[in-house]
């Protein structure tokens, strides 16, 4: 009660005095109060009609959205901060009319219970094959996945290594799967059996950094890496004069059910993110640094 009481912002002796209304007009207790807990019949009264209080405060939220123009969508945090954060005042100049709030955060949103109208997630393989059929997933990219290192350690591996294998020796640094060294190694035509990291960041914010860091070479996307090889903070991990084979794995998405891509922001929203990054021309730094 003390919870319900603060969710709503009322006190709680308001919520124990609806609590006995409601007994006393049902002629039943819904609540053991020693116990803390529902009763029996407390239970099955909640069970039929908790579906329709949660489609009514939709329903509620719903229109309420279509008049203060917000629009809330949670983002993968690595695309959020090296990414759509430098785009964002482009979206706010055309779309004046829209709050748009993006929340970083690698959770999915539970659309039954959460507020927001979309997500947009980082999707493997594995991903797409279990995506519940009541979400609607568009692609917004699948770009290219690459080693980088910092540029001191990234001119001494350059150096040495003759090619991809060679990077097995070298300090990998992965998050908290490996899929992504396993799909550029598998790109290179070198069978790998599992990766052995240097480190394990558990994010690939964490890898990222670390990597800046020198302590070692992690495996990003063109759309994470982007502003740290234009800035020079990173540096490519290759042979000069010796390109890589191209790898892709993931895919960036925007996931929201069928219903909300009714919602006319959430559709502008889309079709600027889509044209975004279509025009987007990534740094690839295509001249690998040789050693000195």
């Amino acid at each position: 009660m003390r919870g319900a009481a603060q969710l709503l912002g009322v006190s709680p002796v308001i919520i124990r005095r609806h609590l006995r209304g409601l007994e006393e007009w049902m002629g039943v207790g819904l609540i053991n109060r020693d116990a803390g807990e529902l009763t029996p019949r407390g239970q099955s009264y909640h069970a039929r009609i908790a579906g329709s209080l949660l489609e009514i405060a939709r329903a509620s939220e719903d229109a309420r959205v279509t008049t203060d123009g917000g629009l809330r969508i949670r983002c993968v945090p690595g695309f959020a901060c090296n990414w759509l954060v430098y785009r964002l005042d482009a979206f706010r100049h055309s779309y004046r009319e829209i709050e748009l709030q993006i929340r970083p955060d690698r959770t999915p949103s539970n659309f039954e219970q959460d507020d927001f109208h979309a997500d947009i997630r980082y999707l493997g393989p594995e991903d797409l094959d279990v995506l519940p059929p009541t979400l609607r997933a568009v692609e917004i990219c699948r770009p290219p996945i690459f080693p980088v290192a910092s540029p001191s350690l990234a001119r001494d591996i350059n150096s040495r290594i003759r090619g991809p294998r060679d990077l097995l020796d070298e300090r990998l640094i992965t998050t908290d799967f490996d899929r992504g060294w396993m799909a550029w190694f598998q790109a290179q035509s070198v069978p790998v059996a599992a990766i052995r990291p240097f480190a394990r960041m558990w994010h690939i914010s964490l890898a990222l950094a670390a990597a800046k860091d020198s302590q070692g070479v992690a495996i990003i996307d063109s759309y994470l890496g982007d502003q740290d090889l234009l800035n020079g903070t990173i540096e490519r991990i290759g042979v000069p004069g010796m390109p890589w084979h191209e790898a892709r794995r993931g895919t960036y998405a925007i996931v929201a059910p069928h219903a909300n891509w009714h919602n006319g922001m959430l559709t502008r929203f889309c079709a600027w993110l889509l044209d975004s990054a279509s025009t987007f021309q990534p740094v690839m730094r295509a001249e690998i640094s040789p050693g000195r």
